[in-house]
């Protein structure tokens, strides 16, 4: 007879843990492919370098002494925060399916943890940034790197301004550019005369919220955007890599009966996670104002 945990046999807990370990390790987010993962955990913290151009000087005359020529070296820190979720297995749940990687629990939990991978990211890009080589000093988003509303959502001219701004700091502009928008924002592209213009397969692709590609950026959907003070929303123009995305903490995956619900199933899940906005300069907060909703709470 096949050993149990509670009413479950225990090689369907064990692949349970190890299939949703997996997935939500393993498996990208909406964001996670443009963050650098690569970091260093040290600690607490997970540690990103930034490395400057390494430009030669012109060699003037033969036989001279190698250089040693200062190179900028930047370096910033992700901390952790701890997500947890947990659900109690109605009674009638075939229990059978827990071992499958495709059973409801595994999707569930994998989506929900990548949808936090993704507020964390959002979380990072305007929030104060740990820096420094132990990462004790505290860096704020400049406010140079805030392109105004303009009492107007998101228009062509902003758009042009947002490459412009890139250029202008030259950033690599061969990197994936990426615009974060909410539902407002895309009716605002909606309006844009060379939008409505384009081929019809990219209007019915924005309207439907999927990544598309215009002026350079793809955009991105997600109503996490936070809004500053006046209500105008805070639009995430970056480039690919801009941020830090720490590879996952401790995932605690547990599965046992509850004596608290009646010896009924419980599913327990906790993930630390965490992201930092790596170069400044990589990254654009875009204010766009917002029509006031009309529609019913």
């Amino acid at each position: 007879m096949a050993e149990q945990t509670g009413s479950i046999e225990t090689w369907r807990v064990k692949a349970f843990r190890e299939n949703v370990r997996y997935a939500v390790g393993q498996k990208e987010s909406r964001l996670s492919p443009y963050c650098d993962q690569d970091g260093d955990q040290i600690g607490d913290l997970t540690f990103f370098d930034n490395i400057g151009q390494a430009l030669p000087q012109k060699k003037t005359q033969d036989k001279t002494d190698s250089p040693d020529m200062e190179l900028d070296h930047g370096r910033r820190a992700a901390s952790y925060e701890s997500y947890e979720w947990g659900t109690l297995i109605p009674k009638k749940a075939k229990l059978e399916t827990l071992h499958d990687p495709a059973n409801k629990y595994t999707v569930a939990a994998t989506h929900g943890f990548n949808v936090r991978k993704d507020d964390e990211i959002i979380r990072a890009a305007f929030a104060p940034a740990r820096t420094g080589e132990k990462g004790d000093t505290i860096v704020t988003f400049p406010s140079r790197q805030i392109i105004p509303h303009n009492n107007e959502g998101l228009t062509l001219d902003k758009l042009l301004l947002m490459n412009q701004w890139f250029a202008e700091d030259d950033v690599e502009m061969e990197k994936n550019r990426m615009c974060i928008i909410s539902a407002a924002q895309i009716t605002d592209l909606l309006k844009i005369p060379e939008i409505q213009s384009a081929e019809q397969n990219m209007i019915k692709t924005l309207y439907h919220g999927k990544i598309v590609y215009f002026m350079g950026f793809h955009f991105v959907h997600s109503q996490k955007l936070d809004k500053d003070e006046n209500g105008n929303r805070k639009v995430i123009a970056f480039l690919d890599g801009a941020f830090g995305l720490g590879k996952p903490g401790n995932i605690e995956v547990n599965i046992a009966p509850d004596p608290g619900k009646s010896f009924r199933t419980r599913i327990y899940m906790e993930m630390e996670i965490g992201s930092v906005r790596k170069e400044d300069k990589y990254v654009l907060q875009v204010l766009c104002k917002e029509p006031v909703s009309t529609r019913p709470a």
